[in-house]
């Protein structure tokens, strides 16, 4: 069930890249049992080679990368191994981890929970596609991606504190762990050979990493939800020399960052100004500089092979209730999607308005929930969502995204039997994952996996309610969770 190699593959591509070279791309249809020629690699040196499998549609069904640079010269022979997965992305939070085939639309079997897992904090995926990093309480374990179990013969490293964050360096050579007093330095080589010794560096309240070079970047005091906020800090860790440098106030909150591997750059969210800026590092101290503006309250961003996508999100607006001396959110807030290319300059190259999220609270003081076809309900549109995590799958067609939202609405209606208001002022609070289309936004897989209840005032007739299910939107039963990251294998996040 794992094997990007079904009954939908359609089309199989090999792109070559190096420094000497343009890229190369070469694909090939399938025919099923029989064997595929990908055509001929150029002689070069420090080749990098990439396998993609897809459907008939064009969607992306499995990927993979070499483990290193190939030096393949005239007269030589050169085997080189990838391996070859389905683009799963990694969902954490809950009681174990949750590994969702974004292969898959919401109508199919998406999503299944990863045995041998715990709770988890922190989950990262090497580049080289050979195994998931999950750090449990104060442990680092490793599965396997081909089987999506505990690495055989594998034995959990014992770490000092509890992990807010994790990241591998994009050459797989290096697991950053953020905690909420500084970083861990481990070499991903010797996690896996199980003599790992981990080097801790007390930089701060360290929330989020990217890397660039030989340097990672981690983000000291992630930016809140509202805006104006405490300024955030960013210090640079020389890898190789296991030392940070200095941890730097940039003057403004920052809500996450990312790099790009293609192009060294390095990125920020700043919500309160309404932009993603450029890092720079000249002198060794860090300077942030104009990327592109006019993102409402960016709160997440990634960027790959060259291109940005970010976050943003507007909040509802208040609005005179007519006839009443009180005033209302009108359940407008959404989510903005923004994307760019990483060598332009100016605005951005797209900017999508996502629709606006809308959840449903059914009473329970009529007992219509056991009556077929009968029910009372409150449709609400969101009143405030702010993103919380943003992955991009390997093709960059697809993002991962976590966001969460609340919903709120005051008392209206009248009962002239009690003299009072109908429906009681009430709120919910959500957490939800999308998978979204880059080009338009369109959510092809939404799981919401929270949803709590609040009745803000005990003022009207209808007084109990719960969370349902909204059309288009899967749901965690039960209570469910507020998710803390997701990963997705051989994207970056």
């Amino acid at each position: 069930m794992l094997s990007p190699l079904d009954d939908r593959l359609a089309l199989l591509s090999m792109q070559v890249s190096g420094p000497t070279i343009s890229t190369q791309i070469q694909s090939r249809p399938v025919e099923r049992g029989k064997a595929i020629d990908l055509g001929n690699v150029p002689f070069a040196d420090n080749l990098t080679i990439t396998i993609a499998a897809s459907d008939g549609a064009g969607r992306l069904l499995g990927y993979g990368r070499a483990e290193a640079t190939v030096d393949v010269g005239q007269g030589t022979q050169v085997e080189v191994a990838v391996r070859l997965r389905r683009p799963f992305a990694y969902l954490i939070g809950g009681p174990q981890v949750t590994a969702i085939d974004t292969t898959f639309d919401i109508t199919q079997s998406y999503r299944r929970d990863m045995v041998g897992t715990g709770a988890t904090t922190a989950v990262a995926v090497p580049g080289d596609g050979k195994d998931i990093v999950a750090v449990e309480g104060k442990q680092v374990k490793l599965l396997d991606t081909a089987t999506h179990a505990p690495v055989a013969g594998s034995t959990p490293l014992a770490i000092s504190a509890e992990a807010s964050d994790a990241m591998v360096s994009p050459d797989s050579q290096w697991l950053v762990i953020a905690h909420a007093t500084g970083v861990s330095l481990i070499k991903l080589a010797e996690l896996r050979a199980g003599n790992a010794q981990p080097r801790f560096l007390g930089v701060g309240a360290a929330s989020a990493i990217t890397f660039s070079g030989g340097l990672a970047w981690v983000l000291i005091g992630r930016a809140g939800d509202t805006c104006p906020g405490a300024a955030s800090s960013l210090v640079a860790i020389d890898l190789a020399a296991g030392s940070a440098g200095p941890v730097v106030n940039m003057g403004v909150p920052i809500a996450d960052l990312a790099g790009d591997a293609a192009s060294g750059t390095v990125l920020v969210a700043t919500p309160c100004l309404d932009a993603v800026k450029l890092v720079s590092n000249d002198g060794g101290t860090p300077t942030l500089t104009d990327f592109v503006n006019g993102v409402p309250h960016a709160g997440a961003v990634v960027a790959l092979n060259g291109r940005m996508w970010a976050l943003g999100s507007v909040d509802a607006r208040e609005v005179q209730i007519p006839g009443e001396n009180r005033t209302a959110s009108d359940g407008t807030a959404h989510l903005v999607l923004v994307s760019k290319d990483l060598g332009t300059s100016g605005g951005p190259d797209s900017m999508i308005a996502l629709p606006v999220p809308e959840e449903l609270a059914q009473t329970i003081d009529l007992g219509l929930a056991d009556v077929p076809g009968q029910s009372a309900e409150v449709r609400m549109g969101a009143d405030r969502v702010r993103p919380l995590d943003l992955a991009v799958l390997p093709d960059g067609s697809r993002l991962a995204v976590l966001w969460n939202g609340s919903y709120d609405t005051v008392f209206f209606g009248t009962t002239p039997i009690i003299g009072g208001p109908l429906v009681a002022s009430l709120t919910l609070t959500t957490s939800e994952y999308q998978l979204l289309d880059v080009a338009t936004g369109a959510p092809l897989q939404r799981l919401r996996t929270r949803c709590t209840g609040e009745v803000l005032t005990n003022d009207g007739f209808l007084k109990n309610f719960t969370c349902v299910q909204s059309p288009g939107q899967d749901i965690v039963p039960g209570p469910g969770y507020a998710p803390a990251h997701v990963a997705v294998l051989f994207g970056d996040r």
